[in-house]
């Protein structure tokens, strides 16, 4: 144990440090109404840690309290936190973290996600630790391609786990629009439904769709009737 902790010295410079390489530990009580249960920690990236909304400092503790090495951070346990609109982190945290006490510290959080997943464990909704499967399904503009004359644009309806982990895929796009589905199997079953409502506008073999404003808008008018939240 002794060995994996630092002095708070040596905790500031490895903060420092950590925030030049773009990475950021944090300390949260584990219940902040009773102190004495102590801490965990979470180590993050920068964006990451900007886009949670993590606090730098709770109520009750001082820049001085000891920490962990980045070598040991790097060796926690492994959390995937997925938001509303699909982006998602990894986080490492302390080897005693378990899902309650997740869910507590995430809900701190200034952006709290919706889903936490453990490395190998199921993903559970943060607000009610229910397991959940989320999928979504999305609608990004392919921008590699010009409009046409007409002034259509070039979009692609898919379904995916993690929307950012997929779209980067095709290069250079823009998120349109998206639905949060319960799991894998509702989101298929949803995307064919819009390659079919909308298959007059589908480019023959592909999955590219070619639309102009006004078709573009109802696309994304049937997909905010039918997000399932």
């Amino acid at each position: 144990m002794w060995s994996e902790l630092i002095s708070p010295i040596l905790l500031l410079e490895q903060f420092y440090a950590g925030a030049l390489e773009n990475y950021w530990y944090c300390k949260q009580w584990k219940d902040p109404a009773n102190q004495s249960k102590g801490t965990v920690w979470t180590y993050w990236k920068a964006d990451a840690f900007r886009h949670a909304g993590v606090p730098r400092l709770e109520e009750g503790m001082d820049c001085l309290m000891g920490g962990h090495h980045p070598r040991e951070c790097r060796r926690g346990t492994k959390w995937t936190a997925t938001w509303e609109d699909g982006t998602s982190f990894t986080i490492r945290s302390s080897p005693q973290a378990t899902k309650p006490l997740m869910a507590s510290i995430a809900q701190r959080w200034g952006n709290p996600p919706r889903i936490l997943k453990r490395e190998g464990g199921q993903a559970f909704a943060v607000e009610s630790l229910e397991i959940r499967r989320d999928s979504f399904v999305y609608l990004v503009r392919l921008l590699t391609f010009e409009e046409t004359a007409s002034g259509a644009g070039f979009f692609k309806i898919g379904k995916a786990s993690s929307i950012p982990n997929r779209i980067k895929q095709f290069g250079p796009c823009e998120l349109i629009a998206h639905e949060a589905h319960q799991d894998g199997p509702a989101a298929l079953h949803r995307e064919k439904e819009l390659h079919k409502q909308f298959a007059a506008y589908r480019r023959p073999g592909t999955e590219i769709f070619i639309l102009r404003p006004a078709e573009l808008q109802q696309v994304v008018a049937s997909m905010a009737k039918s997000d399932k939240r």
